[in-house]
């Protein structure tokens, strides 16, 4: 592997399962080493589409001057088009879409348009909104043969988008339709039948 990779820049792109930025991922119940950050662009975006150029020139360049020539597997190259019937269900984000998957041993720094640190209790930060990526791309022959890898820098949340699938939901829309309670406030208001049930007769009757 070359001691200094090549670095992209990448604006606009929609962050894909964040969670993995804050917290190691598991697979099949074993906590993974390293941190995930995993992103799509979009072809007919123009800026996106000179990036997708770009960062495929590179990926030829490795597999020529790191791989021998040797191509890797779909499953092994980082940078991919992706079938939106994944293991986790039908993504319809990722139809037509460039994904690509980097990883890091430490914590991306993730930051917001000021550059101030966000943690992963920020709502803004969710499957869907818009962030820049700072990356390098890799080659080396690992034990699963040719691959191509990625490396993430930095993350900087962009602005909102449409959330993927229904996960994310703000703290005001949580709460929307309820009220501060009082501390002494009965639990039971007067005249409701408060005869302790067991869970089967609430859910069965």
């Amino acid at each position: 592997m070359s001691e200094e990779n090549k670095e992209f820049i990448v604006k606009n792109v929609r962050l894909c399962f964040p969670e993995s930025l804050f917290t190691r991922p598991t697979f099949e119940n074993k906590l993974q080493d390293k941190y995930e950050c995993q992103f799509l662009l979009d072809p007919k975006d123009p800026e996106h589409k000179v990036a997708i150029k770009a960062i495929s020139a590179e990926v030829k360049n490795l597999i020529e001057t790191e791989l021998g020539g040797d191509k890797p597997e779909n499953k092994y190259c980082c940078v991919k088009t992706f079938d939106m019937h994944t293991k986790r269900g039908k993504r319809e984000e990722y139809k037509d879409m460039i994904y690509i998957k980097c990883k890091s041993k430490q914590r991306p720094r993730v930051v917001d348009r000021t550059l101030t640190m966000m943690d992963k209790d920020d709502e803004r930060i969710y499957g869907g909104c818009r962030a820049l990526v700072k990356f390098s791309l890799w080659g080396a022959d690992s034990k699963f043969g040719p691959t191509i890898g990625g490396n993430i820098i930095v993350v900087q949340w962009m602005g909102n988008d449409e959330p993927f699938g229904a996960g994310h939901i703000s703290d005001e829309e949580a709460l929307e339709g309820l009220e501060e309670l009082e501390p002494d406030e009965e639990l039971f208001a007067a005249g409701n039948n408060t005869k302790e049930e067991t869970a089967e007769e609430n859910l069965f009757g």
